[in-house]
Parts: C-alpha cells; structure tokens; sequence
C-alpha cells in the first residue's frame, strides 16, 4: 500500500548518529523507478566513512548503505529491463551496486575489463547528498530511488523471483570476492580446487609487511578494486546456484530499521561483533 512518506536514515558527519527523517513519496517519471527495500547490510566503507577515514570530500548529510536487495513498487512505461536485458516489472526483486560505471569514460571505453577504475562512476549510499530530490540514495532507508535519465550510469540487477531478499543483500559484496579471486587465477599460481589463506589488508598488516619483506621474499602484490558492471551477474548466479550448500544467512544479524537499530547495526560491526549488520526495513519482504 502506498504510504505518503518514505522514511531514510542521515548521518551528518563522522561519528554522527543516524537521524531518520521523512521525505514526500516521489513521482516516478517514464524512465525510473522506486525500489522498497527487504534488507541492507553494512559494508566496511560504511564504516571507513563514519569513522572520517574516507580520502573524499563528502556530501553530509547523505544515506549510507549500499548492498541491498528489494523488490520495485513502483516503475516508468520506459523502465523495462535490468543492465544484462532481463525484463522487469512492478514484483520483480532487484539489487543495485554501489559502483555504477559511467560507461563513457577513458576506461569504460577503453578497458572495460577495469571500468572498475571509471573516472565519473554513480555511487548509491556514498556521493548523492541527502539535500538532493527526491532525497533516496541509499539503502539505510524504507526506499530506494533509481532514474535512468537523471544518471545514466545507474545499474540494475534482476534477482532470481524465489531468492530471499537478504540473501539477495549479499550478492555485492560476494562480487567483490569473486572479482578478486579471478584477478588473481589470472596473475598465476593456484586455481580453482586449490587451499588459500584469505587476509585482509588492515593498518597493522600493511605496516607488518613497511615493504622491505616485499622486495626480500620475492613476493607479488596483487589489488582488486570493488568490481565492473559484468561482474555481477556472477555474484547473484554464485548465490543462486550456492544457495543451499553454504550457510549464507547465518552470517548475518539483522537489525529493524530505526534510529537505535541503525545504530546498533553500525555499532556491532565497528566492534566486530557481527559477521555482516543487516538492517531489515520490511521484516516480511526478507
């Protein structure tokens, strides 16, 4: 049923605690869509972010949250496909990315393999301010706002009809994984089968390394950097497929949406309390 506000979650700055505040139920022109979220998980640059570790001027207040499942509510006559053509419709679950490649850049045309590196992406729940109409760009809130003409580079991503929303939430971040893992079967020495040692690199194990031991061990040094547009279909098909074999919905713990939940969800996970917060606006969508 529709509701005559939507409500969104603000931070105001570093360190700040969320405020949830109400904006008007928007118009949806031909080429956009309103998308009501089931789940919402914390990321680490959410945390990066409100701990003012973030490199990039910031558009405070604005609404974190970006790896997130839904389903639309509401569509434009012109909004009828996801980014790979898969047909959409009022129903029709959906995630959408974070990093949006523009697509026309140096290297979304050149190197779209790494238009990861894009150098106008959109970015959902990071770099569209809360004072920006109609004021939902990210997934800490009720609903979601997508229109294509408004930013063209905007992604969206069908989900299989019968996958859990909050198992939908975690096809972001699984990408980025996947993106990683493929980086380095590329770069050579070991390939699907093999055992690895998965580490993240954190303050103290970068200085552990103040890079001397680099040079001495003859080691290799391999980045990867969040993920292009093709990418993730693979996340969302590696959960689909996977769906049952591994316990994806045990590593998350979920939080209702409001301000002491929002809170919390971001408290726990700054204090590694949880595997992934997952903050559930619509408890019955997940």
């Amino acid at each position: 049923m529709r509701n005559s506000t939507i409500r969104v979650a603000t931070f105001a700055g570093p360190a700040a605690e969320p405020v949830i505040r109400s904006v008007p139920w928007p118009q949806v022109p031909k080429n956009a869509a309103l998308i009501q979220i089931g789940a919402c998980g914390v990321c680490g640059t959410d945390l990066h972010i409100l701990k003012g570790h973030w490199p990039k001027p910031l558009p405070w207040p604005f609404t974190l949250g970006h790896e997130l499942g839904g389903v639309i509510v509401e569509k434009g006559g012109e909004f009828t496909e996801d980014f790979m053509g898969k047909t959409l419709g009022v129903g029709s679950k959906v995630m959408i990315p974070a990093l949006m490649p523009c697509g026309q850049c140096y290297y979304c045309v050149h190197y779209p393999h790494q238009a990861n590196k894009c150098l106008t992406p959109v970015y959902y729940g990071r770099y569209l301010g809360f004072d920006k109409p109609p004021h939902l760009w990210g997934g800490f809130a009720e609903y979601v706002y997508v229109d294509l003409d408004m930013l063209p580079g905007t992604k969206v991503y069908k989900l299989p009809d019968d996958m859990p929303l909050r198992l939908g939430a975690l096809s972001e971040p699984l990408t980025s994984c996947i993106r990683a893992f493929n980086r380095a079967v590329r770069a050579g020495g070991f390939t699907w089968g093999d055992t690895v040692v998965i580490q993240g690199s954190g303050p103290i194990g970068i200085l552990a390394t103040s890079w001397h031991r680099i040079c001495a061990k003859d080691l290799n040094v391999l980045g990867s950097w969040a993920f292009t547009a093709n990418d993730l279909p693979l996340g969302v098909d590696m959960l689909d497929r996977a769906r049952d074999k591994y316990p994806w919905l045990d590593m998350q713990t979920l939080y209702p949406f409001d301000e002491g939940g929002v809170s919390r969800a971001v408290k726990d996970a700054m204090a590694m309390k949880t595997v992934k917060s997952t903050i559930v606006p619509w408890p019955e969508l997940v």
